[in-house]
Order: C-alpha cells, then structure tokens, then sequence
C-alpha cells in the first residue's frame, strides 16, 4: 500500500478531483457524446492535479461498465482496478524527464502503439513533463499525432507548455490547469487528517495550505510529513518542526517600521532574521508577497485574488496595516525590494541589498510624513482667489519668461549645476533624485527636467519637493521655476544636451 498521502487517497472519481471545474466538466461531457479526441495537451503548474486527472479520464474511457451517458467510472469493473493498481496494459505513462531521446519515443510509444488495447477500448499514453523530449523526440511523435491509431490517445502533460514545438500544440486538445485556493487546500487537508483519524489544528492548516502555493499535491506531501510526528493531536508548535518556516510575519513588522520611518528598528530586525538563520532570499521574497497584499488591500478587496492569498490574521492585519498607506508609496517599496533582491548572491554580505532597501524606503516615509500638511496648504492657497497683487505679479513673471525663454534654457543648461547644488543644501535626500536629471526646455516659467525612473517622477511632484525647486531656481535664476519631471526617452534626451 503507498505510503504518501498523496497516492493513497488519489481521486477515484471526478467528484474527488479538488477544484479544476472547467476541466472536469469538459472531459466528462466529451466522454458522456463519446467526443474522445486523440491527444490532449495538460498545462499548469506541478501538484494541480494533470496526470491524476489523465489517469481519470483513461480510467473512465475503458470503464467496461460505465454507463451510458454518464462520464463516470465504476471503479469495481477489472478495468477499472487493473488501472487504480497501476496494473493495466491499457495505460502506459512515460517520464519524459528521463526517457528525452528519440529512441525511447520509438520504443516506449510508436512502437506500442501499434498494439491493439486489451481489456479497454483504449490504449491511452501519458508523458508526464512532455516539455523535457528532444527535438527529434517530438519531431518523431509528430507523425503518428496527425494519422493515430483509432485505438490509441495520448495525454501530455506539462508545467511549461512554452518549451513545447507549436507543430505538436496545435494537434492536442489543450487545457489549463490552475493553481488551487488556500481555502480548497485547506478544505481538503481537513478530509484526509478525518480519515486517517488526527486531529489537526486550523492554523496548522492554514500555514500548510499558504506554504503549498497552489499545489495541492506538495500539500498533502507536507500533511504526510505532519502525520510521521505521530501523535493524534497535532498543535502549530508540534508542526513546526516539519512547516517550512514562514517571515510572511516578520516581513509585515518590518514593512510596519518602514511606514514609520524607523530605520534603526528596521535595520535591528534585518540583522536579527539573519543572525537565526534566516535566508534573505527568502525573506526579500516574503516582504515583496506581503507588500503585494497590502497593494490587493487597496485595489482589489473586493476580488478573489486577495482572499485566496491572505488567510484569518493575514488578511485582517493587511487590510489594516494598508488603509495607513497610499497604492503609490506601495509600487514605490515593491519597486525598491524587488530591485534589491535582484542583487542578493552579488552582494558581498548577505544582508546589505535588504538594508539598502530598507534605508530608501525609510526616508520616502520619512520624507512623506509631513506631505499631507504641506500639500493642504498648497492646495488650499490654490483654491483661495489670489490677491490682485499676486496677480499682477504672476503676470509679470510670465511676461518675462516669454520674452526670455530661449536665453533662460541656454542659462539653465549652465547653471544647472548650482541649482543641484542649491537643492542638495536644502533637502539631500532630493539631490539625489536629481543626480541624473537633465533639463529638457522652458516655457511660461515651467522648466521641464527628464528623469528615469517612474519613482523619481513621482519623488519631484511632491508638495514638499516642488518648493525645495522653487527656491532653488530662485536662489540661481533671480526668480522660481516650476518644475515638471517627464520620464526620458533616450532620444529626446540626448537631443536635450547636444
């Protein structure tokens, strides 16, 4: 008797198959109309259930005593228990991984294929990770794919169906398979810990069904590996000697200190993950998933996405922990981290591309902090009917700027190293924003500067920035610039500095 969960409780009937609705149905109704294709391409990601439900499919089109309309095995025919044992001549699977070359494909399927079925009605090959046959294995295979044998169907199965020749893609029936929700998952682990008679806490549950990512089948597998602590009560602190350990957790602290703008905390909790032996790949991974919660909090509460991703206090905790954040400062810290972790094996200590990470996304914080007051007062001076003076004088200043706007450029483009000057005097943390700035042109007292990155874009339009710049150009020019950042296009860039 098999030993994994996994295998002992495979689906016997379409009920049993966790989730995969769309493929269920389809497949049944085509066996139902006897509408049985001669090959079919299975895509998705690994332990969502492709070869058990090939397996389903080939177990139910041999079935000697199904009945008619009906898309269902028995299960009790010889058919029907030869294929449950792995013991039918009428169902061949093949590993692609390790049979690649064309002579297996010649041996194991052309070969075979040409044998009439046994007891069922049907031969059925499965190549399990078909992506992984040669060239001249698939090149082989295309033949007998276009002019198959009536006896003779084959199911491929795949995790990267992009790997696969287009020329053997468009003679399958193709399906794609999803990942599985947390809540089915967990739905399911709750059956199979009833049946094997242990009991299991939610939250162990929970934990192995966020840590399975879809896969129901590593799932089971972690369940299994539960079970070995053989006791009949498993609590989370017995379980995680076995769960992988999760920082979903303490990347949500962390996150929390970097609203704050409390970068000696941050940095404290950075090295003390490390100095537990904690990996930073892990970690940076987890802190970009906990961000991205914390983005579907904002945009799309009302969507399934985010509560298949977030369980019980996750959720709870993100939604809270994002109502304090806006959707740009979110892209803006996922940018950070995961630029920073794209460093992470390049870095000569472990945790320095964390820390980077973390000190900018601290300061943006801490910058940020006295935003709101200051862009009140600017927005309310704005809808405030300016004095008849204000407007003497704005008109004024863009009489002048017409009359002089070519000869401001070219004295832009000269002075505009003491204006980066005047700005790293008044606010450092901007100075670097603009280090690789470069005006672009004048008009009408607006002096438009291209910029890189969306991040730094959005760093210029900020309240606080904007009159940082305004009485940096006055201090150089005599009188202030609007500044407007635009996103460089290298030609025009260029063109700009010529």
């Amino acid at each position: 008797m098999p030993s994994s969960l996994y295998q002992r409780y495979r689906p016997k009937k379409w009920a049993d198959l966790a989730d995969q609705t769309h493929v269920k149905v389809t497949l049944q109704h085509e066996i139902e109309r006897g509408q049985i294709a001669h090959a079919y391409l299975f895509v998705g990601p690994r332990g969502v259930g492709k070869t058990t439900t090939a397996r389903l499919f080939a177990k139910a089109i041999n079935c000697e005593k199904r009945e008619k309309k009906s898309g269902e095995p028995c299960n009790s025919c010889p058919s029907c228990e030869r294929i449950d044992a792995q013991q039918s001549f009428d169902l061949i699977e093949i590993d692609a991984a390790s049979h690649t070359g064309v002579d297996h494909v010649r041996e194991y399927i052309l070969s075979a294929a040409e044998v009439q079925a046994g007891h069922g009605q049907y031969r059925v090959f499965i190549i399990d990770e078909a992506h992984m046959l040669s060239v001249a294995a698939f090149n082989a295979m295309l033949k007998i794919l276009e002019e198959p044998p009536a006896h003779v169907i084959f199911i491929l199965a795949t995790t990267e169906a992009h790997k696969v020749p287009a020329t053997i893609i468009s003679r399958c029936q193709r399906f794609d398979f999803k990942r599985i929700s947390p809540d089915i998952i967990r739905e399911r682990l709750r059956i199979l810990a009833d049946k094997e008679k242990v009991a299991v806490d939610d939250e162990v549950l929970s934990a192995i069904a966020e840590h399975a990512e879809g896969s129901l089948r590593d799932a089971e597998g972690t369940l299994g590996q539960v079970f070995s602590l053989g006791t009949k009560k498993l609590t989370m602190e017995e379980a995680s000697l076995v769960i992988p350990r999760s920082t979903l957790g303490d990347a949500a602290e962390l996150i929390a200190l970097c609203l704050r703008g409390a970068t000696p905390e941050a940095i404290a909790l950075v090295n003390d993950k490390v100095l537990n032996g904690i990996e930073m790949s892990n970690f940076m991974t987890d802190i970009v998933v906990w961000l991205r919660m914390l983005l579907l909090a904002k945009v799309a509460t009302q969507l399934d996405l985010f509560s298949q991703q977030t369980i019980g206090e996750l959720r709870t905790k993100a939604i809270d922990q994002a109502s304090g954040t806006s959707v740009e400062q979110l892209q803006r810290m996922i940018d950070v981290f995961v630029t920073r972790r794209g460093m992470i094996g390049q870095a000569p200590i472990e945790q320095l591309p964390c820390e980077l990470a973390v000190v900018e996304v601290c300061s943006s914080s801490s910058a940020t902090k006295d935003e709101p007051k200051k862009e009140k007062t600017k927005d309310d001076d704005d809808n405030k009917p300016a004095p008849a003076t204000d407007k003497k004088s704005d008109a004024k200043v863009e009489k002048e700027s017409k009359a002089s706007s070519t000869f401001q450029m070219d004295e832009v483009k000269t002075r505009w190293q003491e204006v980066l000057d005047k700005v790293k005097e008044l606010n450092r943390s901007l100075s670097y924003v603009l280090a690789t700035a470069l005006p672009l042109g004048i008009s009408d007292g607006k002096l438009e500067i291209g910029v890189s990155y969306p991040f730094h874009q959005d760093r210029i339009r900020e309240a606080k920035n904007r009159l940082v710049l305004a009485e940096a150009t006055k201090h150089v020019f005599g009188q202030p610039l609007r500044v407007e950042a635009v996103l460089n296009e290298s030609e025009k860039f260029a063109g700009s500095v010529s």
